[in-house]
């Protein structure tokens, strides 16, 4: 493989690591999600060396436990919202677990 190719490599990989955790995080002051060109610029403030041979997903976890740890950028884990629909006969007969803010019944 050419230095170019490795190069590309690299900075493809930089990226994709910089949109999951984009994805996954929000600046807790605002609660609004980071742009992955700044998320980008901290992972090189951060002096991240990209590892070819791991997936994006496993780096970017990585990433943001060190971006948390350093505090290059004000940064934590977005909370997940999930909603669910189904008919009123069938949620009689569900069990629910945990904290929920609303259930719609249709």
């Amino acid at each position: 493989m050419s230095e170019k190719e490795r190069d590309s490599q690299s900075a493809s990989l930089l990226k994709d690591i910089a949109t999951t955790v984009a994805e996954k995080c929000i600046n807790p002051e605002t609660k609004r999600p980071y742009p992955p060109s700044m998320i980008e610029k901290a992972i090189k403030d951060l002096h991240y060396s990209v590892k070819p041979n791991q997936p994006a997903k496993q780096q970017a976890l990585d990433v943001i436990r060190q971006l948390q740890e350093k505090n290059i950028i004000a940064i934590a884990r977005a909370q997940m919202r999930l909603k669910v629909m189904l008919p009123i006969k069938d949620a009689k007969r569900i069990v629910v677990r945990g904290s929920i803010c609303s259930l719609q019944l249709y």
